[in-house]
């Protein structure tokens, strides 16, 4: 099933607004963990949506998870949380849930819940090729003993995309420990 065809499938325009505006809001997230936009940007651009759709409905839990990205990506762990628990509460899709989560996770180098958060995503979505990308870069991530200020490194991979996100989680990373000092 595309994208288009779970949009055709909605019963009304609003619902099929609301669904446009956070996938968009989904896509600025996605471009800056591509290196393709930056995570401030991306992040203004994504919550600007999100106000907007919450303006013109009520706020669902689609809306929360997205919100949970962002603010997880952005270094606040704990909010992030909230809104991904927040988001189980309403009816939302659970594999975009954890599959947001997972991401969140990776990006503040908690591996095995990112693990455990992507593998649900593909239980309940196993074609979900996004996750199955995340999956693969985070099956890469090794401990390292023999360094202890570098807690985590991957290995070597023959997937080019699979560095570029790595690399931008990584450097996601040090923007948001500069943003947080």
């Amino acid at each position: 099933m595309t994208i288009f065809d779970r949009l055709q499938n909605k019963s009304d325009i609003q619902t099929l607004k609301t669904e446009c505006y956070c996938l968009l809001a989904e896509c600025h997230m996605s471009l800056a963990l591509h290196g393709k936009s930056e995570l401030e940007l991306a992040a203004q651009k994504a919550l600007e949506l999100l106000d907007y759709v919450s303006d013109i409905t009520t706020v669902d839990g689609k809306i929360l998870a997205i919100m949970g990205l962002i603010t997880g990506l952005s270094g606040q762990a704990k909010v992030s949380h909230i809104l991904f628990e927040q988001a189980k509460i309403h009816p939302t899709d659970i594999a975009s849930l954890y599959y947001y989560r997972a991401l969140v996770h990776f990006h503040n180098e908690k591996i095995e819940e990112a693990r455990i958060c992507i593998d649900k995503s593909l239980q309940l979505e196993p074609r979900r090729r996004k996750a199955v990308v995340i999956k693969e870069c985070v099956d890469m991530y090794v401990p390292n003993p023999l360094k202890n200020n570098i807690k985590l490194y991957y290995n070597e991979t023959e997937s080019e995309s699979h560095r570029v996100i790595i690399d931008n989680i990584l450097k996601l990373k040090q923007l948001t420990r500069i943003c947080m000092r």
